[in-house]
C-alpha cells in the first residue's frame, strides 16, 4: 500500500488541499505556540496558510503518495498533520531529500493534551512498518519541545542523542524499528 495511512482510533488521514483546508491550516499554523518548534513559520492570514499548503504540495510531490504530510481529521475537522517523509539535508542553502524517513506530528493548540499526537505517531509507525515495509523511522525534535519529546517517549522511540545531520540545525534524534 502506498496511499493514505489507515484511520486510527479517532483520526483519519488525507492529503492537504490548499483550496479547502486553508482555514483549518490557519487555525493550526497561525498560532505561534504551535509553530515555534516546527520551523517557526506562522502564517498571518488564511491566504498565507493556503500559500503554505501549496508549497507543501509542491515539496511533497516528489515522494507522494508513498510519503507525505497528511491532514489529520477528527470528526470532520482537520486538527493537525501526521508526517512520514524523507528527511532533508541542507548544503550551501540547497535542500536535498535523503533516504532517511522522518515520523512526526503537528497538532492545533486546542487539541493538545488529549492523546492525538501519540495516536498520530502510532498510525505513522504502523503505516511505515506494516504498509510500506520500512526498517527504521527517525524523529527529530527541537531541544526545547518537551511535549514532542514526551510523545516520542510514549511511542517507544529510542533516544540517539543530538544531531545536526538534517534541517541544518541541531535537534534531538529518536529512532524506532519494527517490533
Amino acid at each position: 500500500m502506498s496511499g493514505n495511512p489507515a484511520p486510527s482510533e479517532r483520526l483519519s488521514y488525507r492529503p492537504w488541499d490548499a483550496e479547502t483546508d486553508a482555514d483549518a491550516a490557519f487555525a493550526i499554523y497561525g498560532n505561534e505556540e504551535v509553530t515555534r518548534h516546527i520551523g517557526g513559520y506562522t502564517p498571518s492570514t488564511v491566504e498565507e496558510a493556503a500559500t503554505m499548503l501549496t508549497k507543501w504540495g509542491r515539496a511533497t510531490a516528489a515522494y507522494a503518495p508513498r510519503y507525505n504530510v497528511w491532514a489529520a481529521v477528527h470528526e470532520g475537522q482537520v486538527i493537525g498533520a501526521a508526517l512520514l517523509k524523507p528527511l532533508p539535508i541542507v548544503v550551501k542553502g540547497q535542500r536535498t531529500i535523503t533516504d532517511d524517513i522522518e515520523i512526526g506530528w503537528h497538532l492545533g493548540r486546542d487539541w493538545w493534551g488529549q492523546g492525538f499526537a501519540t495516536e498520530m505517531g502510532r498510525a505513522m509507525m504502523r503505516h511505515g512498518f506494516e504498509d510500506l515495509g520500512l526498517t527504521e523511522l527517525n524523529c527529530v525534535i527541537e531541544m526545547e519541545n518537551e511535549r514532542s519529546v514526551a510523545v516520542a517517549r510514549r511511542l517507544g522511540l529510542k533516544p540517539q542523542g543530538s544531531t545536526a545531520q538534517w534541517y541544518a540545525k541541531t535537534l534531538l534524534h529518536f529512532k524506532t524499528w519494527p517490533q
